[in-house]
């Protein structure tokens, strides 16, 4: 049973502001109001006013459980209906219906807010917003589309069996994903430290990748996302939905509308050898990073110093490993399919992307999800980094 002793939802105008931003977009969500029907269906009721100078706009809806302390739930798209999604036309009343039950069966909150954003319907474009102390952060534009997930078993001895039930996806709206990892000068922008002993043995600088942070430190209470979201609504930036990327996000923006090994093609490199090969174009792995800890020639390099895939996101092949929201599953087996997080059941791992400096190119790949380090939230290495999505 869904009992929601107070549903509050709260005003959001979407759009761009602030000095790092693009433009405003005349675009007001107002008038928001949901209520709980009692007739015993569960469904939940949300309607609002869209006012907007462009024909049709994406809309959506963000949910917080525990008061607006943190937003990390969107409902499942096969579980809304009504004026959501992309292609929403202007006018008042405007009225979405959500089926909490089936969304979150046996879940109750006593205080729900909610988010209503919209923004321009068509792709969504770069974008750049200003961390504390004007220190950049620069984000790719993904488009909406549709790809296969996973690798197929004819793929055999480059891929692990986690990776075999291969799936379409379908990623409905647009969004925005950092162009580049979460560098160690973003990091302290953001957190407010001087300085994080942390960063030592794997390379440091400004431009060199965040290592050694775990999910906990990102994701947490008062971690990097939640600092982050609370400065760009506190400076106007537009809407503070910063979080990490999907399991599925993470693949989709990796292959770039490839459907081969890698975001690239299938290259010429051996599996397993660390040896020069096509990827090094690309990529920080074994085969142009040999050494040990401590040692300039090993370790992570600088974010940005490979070429970008087609949708000019860079390092998604080596360098670091990143962090995902979802938890780690064994299988596709139940996989969302619609690009969101794979949250339920929660496990007690996290997943992590992408390979690293000190893989070979088969770790590496679009499709490989590192079944042997499934680390858990709390877990913090020289190899695993992030990059944030809105």
């Amino acid at each position: 049973m869904v009992l929601m002793k107070r549903f509050f939802i709260i005003l959001f105008l979407s759009g761009l502001a602030g000095l790092c931003a693009s433009g405003m977009s005349q675009t007001a969500v107002s008038n928001v109001r949901a209520s709980q029907r009692t007739d015993g269906s569960k469904l939940v009721d949300v309607y609002y006013d869209l006012a907007s100078t462009s024909a049709l706009m994406a809309v959506g809806i963000i949910l917080s459980g525990d008061d607006g302390q943190t937003w990390n739930f969107r409902p499942i798209a096969a579980v809304m209906s009504g004026d959501i999604g992309s292609s929403i036309s202007s006018g008042m009343n405007k009225h979405i219906v959500w089926d909490a039950n089936r969304d979150k069966p046996g879940m109750m909150w006593p205080k729900l807010r909610a988010q209503v954003w919209a923004s321009s319907s068509g792709d969504p474009q770069p974008l750049t917003v200003c961390l504390p102390g004007g220190v950049a952060l620069e984000m790719a534009a993904i488009p909406p589309g549709s790809f296969e997930m996973g690798a197929g078993i004819d793929d055999q001895g480059w891929c692990g069996p986690d990776e075999y039930l291969t799936h379409t996806v379908e990623i409905a709206h647009g969004f925005h994903m950092g162009k580049y990892e979460v560098t160690q000068q973003q990091w302290l922008a953001v957190m407010g430290n001087k300085s994080d002993s942390r960063w030592s043995c794997y390379g440091v600088g400004d431009k060199y990748p965040a290592y050694s942070v775990s999910w906990n430190d990102i994701r947490g209470a008062d971690g990097f996302i939640e600092r982050l979201n609370r400065h760009i609504a506190a400076t106007s930036q537009g809407r503070p939905m910063f979080r990490l990327p999907s399991e599925a996000e993470w693949e989709y923006a990796c292959r770039a509308g490839s459907t081969t090994r890698f975001g690239f093609g299938n290259s010429d490199c051996n599996r397993s050898d660390c040896t020069s090969c096509d990827l090094e174009n690309y990529a920080w792995y074994c085969g142009n990073n040999s050494g040990s800890c401590g040692q300039s020639k090993y370790g992570s390099k600088p974010v940005g110093g490979k070429l970008p895939n087609a949708f000019g996101l860079f390092d998604m092949h080596g360098n670091l490993m990143e962090w995902c929201e979802d938890w780690h599953h064994k299988s596709y087996s139940g996989a969302p399919a619609d690009g969101s997080a794979w949250l339920n059941p929660p496990g007690t791992c996290r997943v992590v992307r992408g390979g690293n400096f000190d893989y070979a190119p088969k770790y590496c790949r679009s499709a490989y999800r590192c079944p042997a380090i499934s680390p858990s939230p709390s877990y913090r290495y020289g190899t695993i980094g992030f990059r944030v999505v809105r």
